[in-house]
């Protein structure tokens, strides 16, 4: 999973590097770029059916919607700079804005999906406690 993530933090940096572009990015042209510019893993190499999977499994997540937040993060991160490179602050402020609302809502949908996981664990436990009071082993 770490090795997914770093690809991951590799792909929002290489889309960061559109900004010296002065354009102004969607998430989808940012999945494009991903899709055409990440490198694809050579034949010679002794790992290369490995990386090919991974690669594959990589575009698939991209292509799937997977990746969308990332997306949207690398096109507003790189309209801030876009903006305000330009003098805009005012455009620059509103993507900045929405930057900061979508970081909000992944912080929460992190944070529900946490909660969700801990009440399944003390489900889980309870109904063991349940289990071996009703056998005996413990009160």
């Amino acid at each position: 999973m770490k090795s997914f993530l770093g690809v991951i933090f590799l792909l929002v940096a290489v889309a960061s590097l559109k900004a010296q572009t002065g354009r102004i990015l969607t998430p989808e042209m940012v999945k494009n770029y991903w899709l055409n510019t990440f490198p694809q893993p050579e034949k010679l190499d002794r790992d290369y059916h490995d990386k090919k999977r991974r690669f594959e499994n990589l575009k698939h997540s991209i292509r799937n919607g997977d990746l969308d937040d990332e997306a949207t993060k690398a096109a507003l991160k790189n309209n801030v700079a876009v903006h305000t490179a330009a003098g805009d602050t005012a455009k620059a402020e509103a993507a900045r804005s929405e930057l900061a609302k979508l970081e909000a809502a992944i912080a929460e949908r992190e944070r529900l999906t946490a909660l969700r996981e801990l009440t399944e664990e003390v489900k889980r436990l309870r109904a063991s406690m349940e289990s071996l009071r009703s056998s005996g082993l413990i009160e």
